[in-house]
């Protein structure tokens, strides 16, 4: 399982055991929202820094900040084949991505 938080790290979790297998840095505020892309190579996170970061799973290195809100990205939400993405905000605003 994969967890963001106020305190700005992303948790990778062992659901049987609870321990933390690994967490991972990069946004400048709390991180709200993950997406976990079809084929578990990469996944996007959202935060109160107002961007997104994509990742790579197996590395953990930011492979892109993506910018373009206003506000603290709240939703996250990935098409089937992964690719596209939209991403929404508090205030209102959503960005498609592909």
């Amino acid at each position: 399982m994969v967890t963001g938080s106020y305190d700005k790290l992303i948790r990778f979790l062992d659901l049987k055991t609870g321990v933390m297998l690994k967490n991972m840095e990069g946004h400048h505020n709390c991180v709200m929202t993950i997406a976990v892309f079809p084929d578990k190579q990469w996944m996007v996170t959202g935060s109160y820094d107002n961007t997104l970061r994509l990742w790579d799973l197996k590395t953990g290195a930011v492979l892109k900040k993506m910018e373009g809100h206003c506000n603290w990205v709240w939703s996250l939400a990935l098409s089937r084949d992964g690719q596209l993405l939209a991403s929404g905000e508090r205030g209102r605003k959503v960005i498609i991505w592909q």
